[in-house]
């Protein structure tokens, strides 16, 4: 039946062995679904920085960045479970305080270079805006991953986790496909 052929493409995809591909689809599969939704979100909301047709450049360029972010994600958070094992209370505190601290500062200041150089900027470009944009995200980030990993570990039961950090990661990259393609106001 379907529901078995699923619980064995999940434990499948799910095994150490093929996690880091896993890995790799699934983020690079959420930003460009992100980057779809920000782009009609962008379309309904008009102003200057709506756009009449799909830009499917724009959505390639990040999940491509997807796909290769989640290769060090996927070492980071192996390393992470393998220095500090267990689940009490502080080690998944430190676990969450390493990964905002050491994971999202990198992984930010790689997002914010990387895309424009993707665009075909150059670097002086792509640090500047990588200067403009980085403070903000990696503020709004540190607002909200914390919370929803400490919600993940401490109160979620087991089954329900991996849903609820893919649900999470899927609307974080709608913002941070938005935000990183939003228009500064112009100034009248």
């Amino acid at each position: 039946s379907w529901q078995l052929a699923a619980k064995r493409l999940l434990a499948a995809a799910y095994s150490p062995r093929y996690l880091l591909a896993t890995n790799c689809a699934t983020a690079g599969s959420l930003f460009v679904l992100a980057d779809c939704a920000a782009q009609r979100i962008e379309t309904l909301a008009g102003g200057s920085s709506a756009i009449r047709a799909h830009d499917w450049r724009r959505s390639g360029r990040l999940g491509l960045i997807g796909l290769i972010g989640a290769v060090p994600a996927h070492y980071w958070y192996l390393t992470l479970d393998r220095r500090l094992p267990g689940r009490t209370p502080g080690t998944m505190l430190a676990k969450i305080l390493l990964d905002q601290a050491v994971f999202g500062v990198c992984f930010n200041l790689a997002f914010f270079t990387a895309l424009p150089l993707m665009e075909g900027r150059s670097w002086r470009d792509s640090l500047y805006y990588c200067r403009d944009k980085f403070p903000t995200a990696l503020a709004v980030e540190a607002c909200v991953w914390p919370a929803a990993q400490a919600v993940n570990f401490y109160w979620l039961p087991t089954r329900l986790r991996l849903f609820f950090v893919t649900g999470l990661a899927a609307v974080w990259d709608v913002f941070l496909s938005w935000y990183s393609h939003r228009s500064p106001p112009v100034e009248e």
